[in-house]
């Protein structure tokens, strides 16, 4: 129950998940997409692979490591609005600092200050709900 579209939808009193932080362990971090140049956290938020370890660092397009430079420029700009460190790895994989690409609390905390960005662009609670209409068949 706790699908972006359906927490950004509704006015919840609250919500309780796991989601981000099993993300964060897995090697992956939300990045809210952009409109105008603005977050956009209405939108469904990209996941992207960012650990250094993921089966997928190898993969063109798959990891933030073969995503290209504009792609790359996007993400750092994000972790920089929100304080999360990128980290760096030397040439032999040793950690020099910690960051999302080679520290899952660092992608947990980056996915924790994105769902506090998402709340706080959200209008005050409540606010109107419209249903849209749908059609039916049977019961109306």
């Amino acid at each position: 129950m706790t699908a972006h579209v359906l927490l950004s939808r509704y006015p919840w009193y609250s919500v309780d998940s796991a989601s981000w932080a099993k993300a964060g362990a897995f090697g992956r971090i939300y990045v809210p997409r952009q409109t105008n140049g603005e977050y956009n956290f209405l939108a469904d938020p990209y996941t992207l692979n960012v650990s250094c370890e993921s089966p997928t660092a190898k993969k063109r397009g798959r990891n933030i490591a073969t995503m290209t430079k504009q792609e790359q420029k996007v993400i750092h700009q994000w972790l920089h609005q929100i304080g999360v460190p990128f980290g760096k790895n030397d040439a032999d994989g040793n950690v020099v600092e910690q960051g999302i690409i080679n520290y899952h609390g660092s992608r947990k905390i980056a996915n924790l200050r994105f769902y506090e960005a998402m709340v706080d662009s959200l209008p005050d609670w409540p606010w109107p709900f419209y249903a849209k209409a749908r059609k039916t068949k049977g019961f109306h």
